[in-house]
């Protein structure tokens, strides 16, 4: 089975303190604001977490049975898997049609924008190497 997954990778400006932590916000009348926890939100917000791509690449390869921990004493093995991670220009680059959506200016949102996203692709290989 094959997996595509885009998320955030990282958000910027985060008040809440932690590792990973998520960025808690409200936008109203074309400005938004963001709270310091999730807790002072009241329902009125939007909460988005980072993903962590590299814990996503082991969650996907111990699920696939490609990976094993190391208290895992059973003999099954999965069929190897291929990852990789870009950037999403890189991806539009490669699988899309960028020069259709340059807008006069130069501007191209499918490259320009969502710096701070990933795309995962994560595929079965009958390679053994």
């Amino acid at each position: 089975m094959s997996l595509i997954a885009s998320d955030f990778s990282y958000l910027p400006d985060v008040k809440v303190l932690g590792e990973r932590a998520p960025l808690v916000s409200k936008k109203k009348d074309g400005h938004s604001s963001d709270y310091s926890s999730y807790l002072n939100a009241k329902g009125d917000a939007d909460i988005f977490f980072p993903t962590d791509f590299l814990l996503l690449e082991r969650i996907d390869h111990y699920c696939s049975g490609w990976l094993k921990l190391q208290k895992d004493k059973s003999s099954k093995q999965g069929k190897k898997r291929r990852t990789i991670m870009l950037d999403p220009s890189l991806f539009m680059e490669e699988f899309g049609q960028p020069s259709r959506t340059r807008t006069k200016d130069g501007y191209n949102p499918l490259l320009d924008d969502f710096k701070n996203t990933k795309i995962y692709l994560s595929v079965p290989t009958h390679n053994t190497k």
